[in-house]
């Protein structure tokens, strides 16, 4: 969504106003979908993913209701609700990506690996959506070449991460299986000062 707003914006701005509210509100479900995943990783409160939406819905609106009623780009009322609207979306994504790194902390091999990288991507693509944002914000609602390709990077590295964290290579998965059993090995084989942490690693 964030790729597809910029290219509409460069090459069809006439069209972007329309397709704008549609396309930001998918960016703007994406933490909803990770809170959703982590709930199925490591149960959350069950009232949690439905509040998380509330806010980002409001976060959405706070974004685009300016702009569906015309008030001018630069205008106070309208920067504030896109900052209103990256500083939510930052917020909730950073939480996602402690929740990730948290979670990691429980597994072991290749899992732990790939939520891992699934809380950086979080934590990256947050970033870039806050970076976009702040970028707009600072040019008066113009946009900002900087910001905008410093968002862009981010972004793709975000998703690189993703691709890694949940469609790893092979060779990544047997790399890290072969680590994993081979730490596994020697605590066991070493002089037993804690077993404790051999049966974690065995659970």
């Amino acid at each position: 969504a964030l790729f597809a707003l910029s290219f509409l914006n460069t090459l069809q701005p006439a069209l972007a106003p329309v397709v704008r509210p549609a396309t930001t509100a998918i960016l703007f479900l994406q933490p909803y979908f990770v809170v959703r995943l982590i709930d199925q990783i490591h149960p959350v409160h069950p009232r949690l993913p439905l509040a998380v939406l509330i806010v980002l819905i409001g976060a959405w609106a706070a974004v685009i209701v300016p702009s569906l009623v015309n008030v001018p780009p630069g205008d106070p009322v309208r920067l504030a609700g896109v900052l209103v609207g990256t500083v939510v979306f930052f917020a909730v994504q950073g939480w996602c990506a402690s929740r990730f790194a948290l979670d990691s902390r429980r597994r072991f091999g290749v899992a732990r690996f790939r939520l891992l990288f699934a809380g950086v991507s979080t934590a990256l693509f947050g970033l870039a959506i806050l970076v976009a944002g702040l970028g707009s914000v600072a040019a008066g609602g113009a946009t900002n070449p900087s910001s905008v390709t410093a968002s862009r990077v981010l972004a793709l590295v975000a998703a690189i991460g993703y691709l890694a964290a949940f469609l790893p290579p092979p060779w990544f998965r047997r790399y890290v299986n072969r680590a994993a059993s081979f730490n596994l090995v020697r605590a066991m084989v070493a002089p037993a000062t804690d077993t404790g942490g051999v049966w974690a690693e065995l659970a």
